[in-house]
């Protein structure tokens, strides 16, 4: 990339096309997906209750949200 970059604007949309051609938002999306899953897995695995039923219902929640 380069380093003498004219406008802010031009610098955003170089880095913002770099991380497009990289994949970095599906990284993220599949990173978020399966730490969801696990943290979803290990609640399954303590006694239910009103508590852990919150936590649960709140990570599916943040897992359906849009980016």
């Amino acid at each position: 990339l380069r380093t003498d970059w004219p406008d802010q604007a031009a610098k955003i949309a170089a880095v913002t096309d770099l991380y497009t051609r990289l994949g970095v938002k599906e990284t993220g999306l599949e990173a978020i997906g399966r730490y969801t899953q696990a943290a979803v897995q290990a609640l399954e695995r303590l006694p239910q209750n009103e508590h852990t039923d919150r936590l649960a219902d709140l990570a599916h929640r943040m897992n359906r949200r849009k980016y």
